[in-house]
């Protein structure tokens, strides 16, 4: 049996205050949340639904920020800043207060996203995202400067001959 390969540095806390760059695959890679159109992204219902669950992570978390962001239509880039300790904004009288990771916030979107895409469906156990998700731990203003770039023109590209593996950090 293969090993998946590890995408987090093995030593870095990721519940530590930092900016991280985010990307997330559709399942199958298939265009599920809307179309571009002269480098405009137009969202369908299921992207609306991936922009109201990714702002909800405020709603919910503690010590959370949401930077840019962009909804492709099979894949979803973003920046999301940890300020502190990540704690739930209400939580549960009968759970102790807890420390999220980065892994434990995007894991909420997307558990989110993949319910309410599939009650608007009506498709019970559609898988939304592809496993896992990748993440740059932004350094510095330069690379925060050119991932803010990179998410800005990102539906500038979509039928150009760069992808997202042209993204220089």
């Amino acid at each position: 049996m293969l090993e998946r390969k590890r995408t987090r540095l093995r030593e870095f806390d990721y519940s530590s205050p930092n900016y991280y760059f985010i990307t997330i695959c559709a399942n199958d890679k298939k265009s599920l949340f809307g179309f571009v159109n002269n480098g405009t992204m137009h969202l369908n219902e299921n992207g609306k639904i991936v922009e109201q669950s990714w702002m909800a992570i405020l709603d919910h978390f503690l010590n959370v920020e949401i930077d840019k962001f962009i909804i492709m239509p099979n894949h979803f880039h973003g920046i999301l800043i940890i300020n502190g300790v990540v704690g739930l904004r209400f939580p549960q009288p009968d759970i102790k207060t807890k420390k999220f990771s980065l892994s434990q916030i995007i894991a909420y979107f997307k558990y989110e996203s993949t319910k309410r895409i599939n009650e608007n469906n009506k498709t019970a156990t559609r898988n939304i995202w592809q496993r896992s998700f990748y993440d740059r731990i932004i350094r510095n203003e330069k690379g925060l400067y050119n991932i803010r770039n990179y998410i800005q023109f990102n539906a500038l590209k979509w039928n150009s001959d760069f992808g997202d593996e042209n993204l220089e950090l």
